[in-house]
């Protein structure tokens, strides 16, 4: 066999993956936007007034779960859903779109800097099979990303809002999205580990 050879088998191998490679992409697109426009449609539907703050933040919790099990390589294209699935859940409400689109882009990335720090490995049966993943989860996802989600949120409600108190609004924000991330995050988690054993978890790359 020669060097062309080889080269033109790789070639036709990675043509023949072509096919599943770009439906895996608009697979978690989809997902992503799933997560956004009903996780927020819902969070609508539990809004506290006169504040206007959810008792929990379902996107979040959802998307999270979804970060933590799918690879790397398709983590642009489930946050990129799932920012325009928000944001059209916005439109559909409100008719806002530049807020929401900066809030979720602010939203995206400090989950993705948290999912990037508990997300499971190959062969990990449970999300927490110690004491330290679950007191890692707690630290860096229930306190750490709820506080940075929540720091920009007020930042967010600051520019078109000046009848609420930021720092009452700064602590239950960040006690929805702790919530949705210790709530909907390991059972949805669970699900994914049940009902796709194999597929849920498929490494980094």
């Amino acid at each position: 066999m020669t060097v062309r050879d080889t080269v033109a088998g790789k070639m036709e191998v990675s043509r023949s993956r072509m096919p599943e490679l770009w439906r895996s992409r608009l697979q978690g697109a989809g997902i992503g936007y799933a997560c956004g426009l009903l996780g927020q449609l819902a969070s609508h539907a539990l809004l506290v007034r006169p504040a206007e703050i959810t008792s929990i933040w379902i996107p979040g919790g959802l998307i999270m779960a979804f970060l933590i099990c799918r690879p790397l390589r398709l983590w642009p294209f489930l946050l990129s859903g799932f920012v325009l699935g928000g944001v059209c859940a916005f439109v559909l409400r409100s008719g806002m779109i530049a807020i929401p689109l900066l809030g979720y882009l602010w939203l995206s990335a400090c989950m993705a800097a948290g999912a990037a720090t508990i997300k499971l490995v190959p062969g990990q049966v449970t999300m927490f099979p110690s004491i330290g993943h679950l007191v890692k989860f707690f630290l860096f996802v229930v306190v750490g990303v709820s506080c940075a989600c929540s720091s920009g949120f007020i930042g967010v409600v600051a520019l078109i809002r000046d009848d609420v108190s930021l720092p009452r609004l700064w602590m239950l924000s960040t006690t929805a999205f702790a919530v949705g991330f210790m709530l909907v995050t390991p059972l949805v988690v669970d699900l994914l580990r049940s009902r796709f054993p194999l597929g849920a978890i498929s490494g980094n790359r």
